[in-house]
């Protein structure tokens, strides 16, 4: 009797039949957007020195190369020219640990593609980034798609929660939500959680993993010093792994970083291939790029005016 009552009352009044629909419909359309939302950042905080524990491995690596004798009994001028590339490879990340020690923000364009399965397209996602390191904030404002859908978290507030909300009527309908960034619902259509996102966690991540893959008998390095990103000088080193090794996260990754200011600006990673070219996975690019930008709290807080969050 209660579901025939409840059928009888929608047929008379049509108007709380849409409802029913509606905002069911919306409340699913926002949930598969936060899954694909809760990804977009996270700038690991300034400290990003590598230890000097991993420079010394690095470093102890190469040399041990360098002075193993070949089966003629001289170095193998493959592994020395191999060696000085990859010497050069990290001077570059560490140029950028010195430089990213003194930006306290930023703002860019973030631009980021990702393969979220074998053989799936990629999708992309463009938003306008801001970003402080001291407490970590983030801000986003997508572009496409969704335009208009806003995005804030920040390190130590907010019970870890990154703050979402919609464009449009789902917005007005479910106002400000608060997503665990490593929920399935935030990792179903992302590759990385929120806090493996910015320039900040991509320096600390190369400091960490390429004095380990680095070594002339397992990687192959290559630099582009002439090269360019968002109009401006630039370079690209690439380390490739000829040989599939389950240890190491990418079959390649090309890092672009930028002539004048050192840090990186592009990340390209490419899996194992299966047969013929590698597929892309992940390709991560930071254009209009400023540093040290004039930022304050209230860029990071719900409440600005400039912003639409709701009911929070």
């Amino acid at each position: 009797m209660p579901m025939r009552r409840l059928v009888t009352g929608l047929a008379r009044n049509p108007l709380s039949t849409a409802v029913c629909l509606v905002v069911p419909l919306c409340l699913v359309g926002v949930g598969r957007w936060i899954a694909w939302e809760n990804l977009e950042r996270v700038d690991s905080p300034p400290a990003v020195a590598p230890p000097a524990s991993t420079a010394a491995t690095w470093t102890a690596s190469v040399t041990t190369i360098l002075s193993a004798p070949t089966s003629t009994g001289g170095i193998s001028s493959e592994h020395a020219a191999q060696a000085a590339l990859m010497r050069e490879a990290m001077q570059s990340v560490e140029r950028a640990v010195a430089r990213y020690q003194q930006v306290h923000s930023y703002t860019c364009l973030f631009t980021k593609r990702e393969r979220l399965a074998p053989g799936r397209e990629l999708t992309t996602q463009i938003m306008d980034m801001k970003v402080a390191t001291r407490p970590l904030s983030i801000y986003l404002r997508y572009r496409e798609p969704n335009a208009g859908r806003e995005a804030i978290w920040v390190e130590g507030r907010h019970d870890g929660k990154v703050l979402v909300h919609e464009a449009g009527l789902a917005r007005l309908l479910t106002g400000t939500l608060r997503v665990d960034p490593r929920s399935r619902m935030a990792m179903s259509e992302n590759r990385h959680p929120i806090t493996e996102a910015g320039i900040g966690f991509l320096i600390s991540q190369l400091a960490d993993r390429w004095p380990i893959e680095m070594t002339p008998e397992l990687a192959r390095v290559a630099i582009e010093r002439e090269s360019t990103h968002d109009g401006r000088p630039a370079h690209i080193i690439e380390c490739t792994h000829p040989e599939y090794d389950p240890t190491y996260l990418y079959h390649k990754v090309r890092v672009t970083f930028d002539a004048e200011h050192g840090l990186p600006v592009r990340f390209e990673a490419f899996d194992w291939p299966q047969s013929g070219e590698p597929e892309l996975l992940e390709d991560y690019a930071y254009s209009d790029l400023r540093l040290n930008a004039d930022l304050s709290p209230l860029d990071f807080d719900p409440g600005n005016p400039a912003y639409h969050f709701a009911r929070f």
